[in-house]
């Protein structure tokens, strides 16, 4: 847990999680301009369909709220929360020029139990499948791997945890491919937005 947390670090935190909340929402139900239709490849249809990955799949909505209060540096709190608003900034303009849908099919579930089927429920009920692209269950966990790349054993286990939220996204028919690829990639631009320029040092 982190060290010396103090009131202003938790306030910044649900500032940064209140916007990411707020932009999503609006994005998801509110698209201005014509939504675009993400196709479904080869690779998507080839993946097969596995519903406990779900359980791996809503990690990801947890992830900045326990990465915040285990990192132990107060420099890490800051660019990590940096990385994350500039992440959310990124997507969200992504999302409101950009508006992307996809063919979320309905999931076989007749085999599965009852808790299973429910998580299904409530993830369908509050995740349109709008704004897939860029996923921001790939990128968030892919920015908690980055800023921690310098500490490798850290490093590694959440490098590791990203790529199997990333995963769980497609086995799941959340995402496509495609969207994954465009998470990685915003991941590592915000992380880099904030390690190579004054924006880390400005932002809170």
């Amino acid at each position: 847990m982190a060290k010396n947390l103090t009131l202003a670090e938790l306030g910044k935190l649900l500032f940064v999680l209140g916007t990411y909340a707020v932009l999503y929402y609006l994005n998801n139900y509110y698209q201005v301009f014509t939504v675009f239709q993400v196709p479904r490849l080869g690779l998507d249809r080839a993946l097969r369909f596995s519903p406990y990955w779900i359980y791996v799949y809503l990690l990801a909505y947890l992830l900045p709220v326990f990465l915040f209060f285990y990192l132990r540096n107060k420099g890490l709190h800051l660019r990590y929360l940096s990385a994350f608003f500039i992440l959310t900034i990124l997507t969200n303009i992504v999302f409101f020029f950009f508006p992307t849908m996809i063919d979320r099919i309905t999931p076989p579930l007749d085999q599965t139990d009852s808790i299973t089927r429910l998580a299904f429920h409530l993830l369908f009920s509050i995740d349109q499948p709008f704004n897939c692209l860029p996923s921001t269950h790939v990128s968030t966990s892919f920015v908690a791997a980055f800023i921690l790349r310098h500490q490798r054993a850290q490093f590694i286990s959440f490098l590791l945890l990203a790529f199997a939220i990333s995963y769980s996204s497609l086995a799941i028919g959340q995402h496509y491919f495609v969207d994954a690829a465009a998470g990685v990639l915003v991941a590592m631009l915000s992380v880099s937005l904030v390690e190579k320029t004054l924006l880390g040092k400005h932002l809170f």
